[in-house]
């Protein structure tokens, strides 16, 4: 079986001898070390880092293929028993099939179909038939007297984990503070090369939050909304805690709107780098914010996104064991949400919180930080996740429910921690009003207006989409795909 990279990665080679190991995605020369001597599967749980390991036993020709614990590394593959090709994205590793002689793979009908419904399921297979990814915290196994990929997971949440009982509640936000001091130093390193998103809402703030507390400062980009429109933002919550924190919105923050995207050209780009569409658009929407950290130089753009599923956990009230708290109109009003959007039945709040990160329902996480690595990947930097460090993870997964919500009061561990070190009007927010996105796209929904994403592409796809923002999302879909078509 011939390995082959198909991407311009820096690959890090290691040997015992025997195996030969290729690491990517080492940000520290502390993490290359790590890597190099990660010739064992018990050690990949151990690096916190984004990571992918391509690792080849000579003698067999037995190949796996490794990812990271919530994918910051992508890691595509293809695989027939006489080539095994792998790339960090999909335009590169198509491009090694005409010089292989082999038949472009065709699409993916299956996952089209995922692409433009209103729901979307997790899975390893890609837009292209016969090209797989590798999951996060998975291990893959080829073999050449194998018929297919043999997928395990050296890191895996469990839906039925007890709950963490500590000895005081004082000991949960002590623990807490720790964890998210130690996901700050690991990923707000080197701090020249740093960058912040801000919103204004809890996960952002909690991350500043942290920063100021180690004596970390970097600038910071706050993605606003046009005045006197139908989007919101939290400016004003975030220019409160810059003020509490001592920070000089001037000097520190870039506030950025829409003036200077131009979606058509935007989407262009991205469908070039991701080889069509993707399964999410907010690395797309966010790409004025990417033009800000590639003009300012800095490398690492720090991101409060993926808090919602476990560490700042929503925790819906329908999923609580003891509802006797919560009043009846509540009640009532989840139980009109589900008729009106039917979700999966959950035991607990910490089987949803599964699902949200590791089950069928992970696809909003995964290919999130899983796109939005490769369009950064092109753009010359990285993003990195405080928020998904995987022990502030596991800590936070295994929080009993009354840490979670309180009554009508949810988010509760975070709230605590924001009341030691931000305002009551950061900490006490009850709903965030706005994105990181919100300027973008109502430009989008301009452009929709006047026909610009128009393409024959997506209709046969889309056709039980009812909202007006499903179809937008289905129309800029297929411009992208349309597009492709064309150039590739």
């Amino acid at each position: 079986m011939k390995l082959l990279n198909a991407s311009q990665w820096p690959l890090h080679a290691s040997s015992d001898g025997r195996r030969v190991q290729y690491a990517v995605g080492a940000h520290t020369p502390e993490a290359l070390d790590a890597l190099e001597l990660m010739l064992e599967p018990a050690r990949w749980s151990e690096n916190y880092n984004a990571f992918a390991v391509v690792q080849v036993d000579n003698p067999s020709s037995r190949v796996v293929l490794v990812r990271d614990h919530f994918g910051g590394e992508p890691l595509y593959y293809y695989w027939d028993r006489q080539y095994c090709v792998f790339s960090s994205n999909l335009p590169d590793l198509l491009r090694q099939f005409s010089q292989l002689g082999l038949t472009e793979p065709e699409l993916h009908q299956g996952q089209l179909k995922d692409l433009f419904s209103p729901r979307h399921t997790y899975s390893n297979q890609t837009f292209y038939q016969g090209i797989a990814r590798v999951e996060p915290g998975s291990m893959v196994l080829l073999m050449p007297n194998q018929e297919s990929p043999v997928v395990s997971y050296f890191w895996k949440l469990a839906p039925d984990a007890p709950d963490l009982m500590l000895a005081h509640q004082e000991d949960y936000l002590e623990r807490f503070s720790d964890l998210m001091e130690q996901a700050m130093r690991l990923y707000a390193t080197p701090e020249d090369q740093v960058m912040g998103e801000l919103s204004g809402g809890l996960d952002s703030s909690s991350i500043l939050v942290t920063a100021h507390r180690l004596g970390l400062q970097y600038p910071l980009v706050m993605h606003i909304a046009p005045p006197d429109s139908k989007e919101r933002d939290d400016r004003v919550l975030a220019d409160q805690l810059l003020a509490h924190l001592g920070i000089d919105a001037d000097q520190w923050v870039s506030y950025v709107d829409a003036q200077d995207f131009d979606p058509e050209t935007v989407f262009q780009v991205c469908a070039g780098v991701f080889a069509g569409s993707a399964p999410y658009i907010f690395f797309m929407l966010a790409h004025n914010v990417h033009q800000v950290v590639v003009q300012k130089g800095r490398k690492i753009l720090l991101s409060g996104a993926a808090g919602d599923q476990c560490v700042s956990s929503h925790a819906p009230t329908r999923y609580l064991k003891d509802k006797g708290t919560l009043q009846g109109f509540r009640k009532i009003k989840n139980w009109l949400k589900n008729l009106k959007s039917p979700t999966p039945a959950y035991g607990s709040i910490r089987e949803w919180e599964w699902d949200l990160l590791q089950g069928p329902n992970s696809h909003e996480v995964r290919m999130r930080v899983e796109y939005s690595a490769v369009i950064a990947k092109a753009l010359g930097f990285e993003y990195r996740y405080p928020l998904l460090y995987p022990p502030l993870v596991e800590f936070c997964y295994r929080l009993p429910e009354s840490l979670k919500r309180q009554g009508l009061e949810g988010r509760y561990l975070i709230r605590r921690y924001l009341e030691r070190y931000a305002p009551e009007s950061v900490s006490q927010n009850a709903q965030k009003r706005g994105g990181i996105i919100p300027s973008t796209l109502e430009k989008c929904r301009q452009y929709q207006a006047n026909g610009a994403f128009q393409a024959c592409f997506h209709q046969q796809y889309a056709k039980k989409l009812k909202t007006g923002h499903q179809k937008l999302i289905a129309q800029i879909h297929g411009y992208m795909w349309e597009w492709w078509r064309n150039i590739s």
